[in-house]
């Protein structure tokens, strides 16, 4: 089973979408490395509106805001690979228009969604922490371990490739 199928009636989800919105544009890489984000898009829509809808997650969406400062190195790297790709797929990246998109299918599906000034690890990582609003999320759902370094206690790893069964859960009940 892959992580679509998985039901959380008393979970609170907060989904960082990188890695879906990733493996989306991947899936679509010949149209999307041309500029058309469509097929990607629409492959974005269908899977949030089945966990919105049929699974019934109660989640929000955290889409990655601006490069982060702190990742400039990491991001002159992947640049450098990505120029010098020779297949449409090794050049992929999550463009800022298809994030804009991708939260505008959000607005208009009635998901919510937050776009996190930097990163969305620590926007993910802060919303866990507040307490006092309406939505206290308990578990947040990514495409990397990168939640796991902020001290999440309870994260699950999955992978957003369709029929790909791979899902991880990290719980850390040492952590407060």
């Amino acid at each position: 089973f892959g992580f679509t199928s998985f039901s959380f009636s008393a979970e609170r989800i907060v989904l960082d979408v990188a890695g879906l919105l990733f493996s989306s544009a991947i899936q679509h890489a010949d149209s999307y490395a041309v500029g058309d984000y469509t097929p990607a898009l629409q492959d974005v829509r269908r899977q949030l509106i089945y966990l919105n809808n049929t699974l019934r997650w109660d989640m929000v969406v955290v889409f990655d805001g601006g490069d982060s400062p702190w990742k400039r190195h990491e991001r002159a790297r992947r640049d450098s690979s990505h120029s010098s790709a020779t297949a449409p797929a090794d050049s992929i990246r999550n463009q800022p228009i298809y994030i804009a998109l991708a939260a505008k299918i959000c607005r208009d599906s009635f998901i919510y969604y937050g776009i996190a000034p930097e990163e969305a690890d620590p926007q993910c990582t802060f919303a866990l922490s507040v307490r006092g609003v309406d939505f206290v999320p308990t578990l947040v759902v990514t495409g990397d371990s990168d939640l796991v370094g902020y001290g999440n206690t309870k994260v699950m790893i999955v992978s957003f490739v369709e029929d790909d069964d791979a899902v991880e859960w990290i719980i850390r009940e040492d952590a407060e």
